[in-house]
């Protein structure tokens, strides 16, 4: 994951930053409400960060505090007399600070003012933050409730939870579920423009993913707004225990659904993949809402059971695709930049395209991921001569997984406990032995002796060409004398 710049320092101006501080010292009882005012704005702040920037949130936390304490405040806020215990000219720049990062974020001239302006009570200090920041508002309601609750004091900052969160004009909450199984510790953003990159106005929700997969999270919905996984190696796929790091995404589903599943099926509908003809292709009912049905919890639901297995599989087999391509790549040399950059869901999605209508996936399964991962190391420049017993290995064990895959939700004729842990080991059991069978460093072997014996056989034919070209300048010469003998004797 590629590193964050930390966030830069408040634009907003001196009068819109007085009236958050005497909003602030309005609503604060005491000098830890404020200070938890401040803990929230650093919590939100630091849980925007990715967690590459090589920074601890200790370390993380002590440099915006000095940041903050040390910023240049008009004398009149400074002087601002009030009834509250405990108000020094510190904690209001503490105060001034939490509002002041707020406001850095993202906000807007005059919608700002109004929403600075109207903050009195705590309720209008948590609206103005809100206003100016989501995640900050949201941190500014939890560190309210601590502080108000005797759980101030400079202490650990509050967990945000945006289950809690009073919705604002325009936003929506909802529960979004990250599914190959469930994956843990996940962060995702909106992309509101679906232009597929975070841009500086777009959320990246506070928190990660839990043991379900799921993350509850408030934004305001946009036409063309999808979600996206980002990632920093935590990830777990709880059905395997193992690491999951492919890149997931799915459009919004909409302000009236209040789940949204991302998982590698909605990915490639993201990515152009009609979702009529991927669910025909794929055998899944017609009627099924690929971007709200739980596959994993709906094994237990006999009604569901059948659709919720084949769904589950196709998911497994789609990631399985993914992550080999990825891995072939990497074997390659290519950096994890470069592998991040360039998204082998789109070169899946572009293969399943071009299949014939009426084709199914598991007849054109070995075609369809050979092509996408030629496409996908195309994409990246890696010689597809080279990758080429790479690239069959690969393809060889997405076969062999969706296999094993097959046989393992076959033994599934219902959603008990006991049945779904088996289910749950099996898989387990299918992707530890593809992974030893084909490792990155089998893939790495693969690729070094294709390129040595690739390249023992241009020079080979480095060698042939030199003595051909030889052999024709040899006889260009002698007919060049020749020439000059019968000239000589013309003469």
């Amino acid at each position: 994951m590629a590193n964050s710049a930390r966030p830069a320092a408040s634009s907003i101006s001196s009068a819109n930053k007085a009236k958050l501080i005497k909003a602030a010292r309005a609503s604060a009882q005491n000098p830890q409400q404020i200070d938890a005012l401040l803990q929230a704005q650093l919590q939100a702040e630091w849980q925007a960060l990715e967690k590459s920037a090589r920074m601890t949130e200790l370390e993380f936390r002590k440099k915006r505090i000095a940041e903050l304490a040390a910023e240049e405040l008009p004398a009149d806020v400074l002087d601002v007399s009030s009834g509250a215990e405990g108000g020094t000219a510190t904690a209001d720049k503490a105060a001034a600070g939490n509002a002041s990062a707020a406001g850095g974020a993202g906000a807007a001239g005059a919608a700002e003012a109004a929403a600075i302006g109207a903050a009195a009570p705590a309720e209008g200090l948590v609206a103005a933050l809100a206003a100016v920041n989501p995640i900050a508002g949201v941190a500014a309601a939890v560190g309210v409730a601590a502080a108000a609750g005797g759980g101030g004091g400079g202490g650990a900052a509050p967990v945000i939870n945006p289950a809690d969160q009073p919705l604002q004009p325009g936003q929506v909450r909802k529960t979004v579920t990250v599914l190959d199984g469930p994956v843990k510790n996940v962060q995702i953003f909106y992309d509101a423009d679906g232009d597929g990159v975070q841009d500086a106005n777009e959320i990246l929700f506070a928190g990660v993913t839990d043991d379900n997969g799921q993350l509850v999270v408030v934004y305001r919905p946009t036409t063309t707004g999808q979600f996206i996984l980002k990632y920093d190696n935590d990830e777990i796929d709880t059905t395997t225990g193992r690491p999951f790091a492919v890149v997931l995404t799915a459009k919004d589903n909409g302000e009236s659904k209040s789940v949204q599943i991302v998982s590698p099926l909605t990915t490639l509908i993201a990515k152009g993949v009609d979702e009529a003809a991927l669910k025909a292709m794929l055998g899944i009912p017609a009627a099924t809402d690929l971007s709200t049905l739980n596959y994993v919890t709906a094994l237990t639901d006999a009604n569901q059971l059948a659709t919720a297995k084949t769904v589950f599989a196709a998911s497994v087999t789609v990631a399985n695709i993914l992550e080999e391509a990825k891995k072939v790549a990497v074997a390659a040399g290519k950096s994890e930049s470069d592998v991040a950059a360039n998204d082998p869901a789109s070169a899946l999605a572009d293969a399943l395209k071009a299949l014939p209508s009426g084709a199914k996936f598991e007849d054109a399964l070995e075609a369809t991921s050979r092509a996408a991962i030629n496409q996908y190391l195309s994409s990246l420049q890696v010689n597809i001569d080279v990758a080429k017993t790479a690239v069959d290995a690969a393809v060889g064990s997405v076969v062999s997984q969706t296999q094993g895959l097959s046989l393992a939700f076959a033994t599934l004729s219902s959603g008990t406990a006991a049945q779904i842990s088996q289910l749950n080991a099996a898989i387990a059991a299918v992707e530890k032995q593809a992974a030893d069978s084909v490792s990155l460093a089998t893939v790495q072997g693969l690729i070094e002796a294709a390129r040595v014996e690739f390249n023992d056989a241009l020079q080979a034919q480095f060698e042939n060409l030199t003595a051909d070209i030889k052999v024709v300048s040899d006889s260009l010469a002698k007919t060049d004398v020749n020439v000059t003998d019968a000239a000589t004797k013309i003469q």
